[in-house]
């Protein structure tokens, strides 16, 4: 919890609120890219799908979306994060290591944290593509059976549960993308480093990443519900870019606790308002 706690700290208590407003507007590009992707009502349509003659491989692997619109997306996040990713964790990185948290040139912060972006980014996709393609293949088995309700119920219990799983697995990466944007690390180094040194904190880490995941989804699952597409859409991609604004602080923060660095972001204002 207190990753989660200290991630709010420097979204909202820290300069009133504009960390969060400015990394959330460098995240509305990447959370409408993600919304390509995983789409909450298509999702809800799969879940409660029973029909094995409409079912197949690339249906379950993209949960019943366009498998065009899937991969537009997937080209999309890896441009999107590459740019806006590398920019914002920059700024980020920038205010924990000198505390000044602005964007000093678009051009030269980008070029900053682009190779750690776009490795992150071509993990991600990869970890996604992975679990997908397995899950397809499991999902693929009960939509012969002949109840619809429970094809429904396996259908949307497998799904949370790989997900948890997913993120539990994810705890152990916190310190990835932080290991190569401050420490320089290559991909597999930093691979290796983050794993050693999560593996200790994945308590606190996987709450920090189940909470606010798994209410954006119950959020875009209920937004669902009311059966209209285009809102459900627009949900998505603005709970999606909030995420997106979430993480960037987050791994850094827990990189910074994890490894006992001093970190420089804190204002005098915010000290004060602590005191209290």
């Amino acid at each position: 919890m207190k990753y989660l706690k200290q991630t709010f700290a420097y979204l909202f208590l820290i300069e009133r609120g504009k960390r969060v407003l400015l990394l959330y507007l460098l995240s509305i590009p990447v959370g409408i890219s993600l919304a390509m992707m995983f789409p909450s009502y298509p999702f809800l349509q799969w879940v409660l799908r029973a029909d094995a003659e409409a079912s197949g491989f690339w249906s379950n692997f993209t949960y019943g979306i366009n498998g065009y619109v899937y991969w537009i997306g997937a080209g999309a996040l890896l441009l999107t994060f590459v740019v806006f990713v590398a920019l914002a964790s920059t700024v980020v990185s920038r205010s924990m290591r000198m505390g000044k948290f602005r964007i000093v040139s678009v051009l030269a912060d980008i070029n900053d944290g682009f190779f750690p972006a776009a490795y992150m980014a071509l993990t991600v996709i990869a970890a996604v593509t992975l679990l997908k393609t397995a899950s397809s293949l499991v999902v693929g088995l009960w939509f012969r059976l002949s109840n619809p309700v429970l094809v429904s119920i396996l259908n949307g219990a497998f799904t949370v549960a790989i997900g948890v799983v997913a993120m539990y697995l994810a705890t152990v990466l916190v310190a990835y993308f932080p290991l190569m944007i401050v420490n320089g690390l290559k991909p597999y180094s930093a691979f290796i480093n983050s794993v050693r040194k999560c593996v200790r904190h994945k308590k606190h880490l996987f709450v920090g990443i189940f909470l606010p995941v798994a209410t954006v989804t119950v959020g875009g699952i209920l937004v669902s519900l009311a059966a209209n597409p285009l809102a459900s859409v627009l949900f998505d991609s603005f709970t999606y870019a909030f995420l997106v604004a979430y993480f960037i602080p987050f791994v850094l923060i827990a990189y910074y606790e994890i490894e006992g660095i001093g970190r420089e972001d804190f204002t005098r204002e915010y000290f004060f308002r602590k005191s209290k």
